[in-house]
């Protein structure tokens, strides 16, 4: 597989319920990762259940286990 290839699958993306979105430009880099303007491909009614705009966390790897930890306290900080 070729770098640009590559590149390209990892600018689309799929959500768990099998609507794809494409990953734009870089919002912010921090720490725990960056974070990408995402758009779905395909935005459907207003009624629907994922937002056709979104930010999406991107990280390397090896900084899954600080991921972890920082979405353990989000789900802490919601109840």
């Amino acid at each position: 597989m070729t770098k640009r290839k590559f590149a390209m699958e990892q600018d689309q993306m799929a959500c768990n319920n099998g609507r794809t979105w494409k990953r734009e430009h870089l919002l912010g880099k921090g720490g725990f990762g960056s974070v990408y303007l995402a758009k779905l491909k395909r935005p459907e009614s207003k009624s629907q259940i994922y937002p056709s705009v979104m930010a999406v966390k991107s990280a390397e790897l090896s900084e899954s286990s600080s991921l972890q930890q920082e979405k353990e306290s989000m789900l802490l900080v919601e109840l």
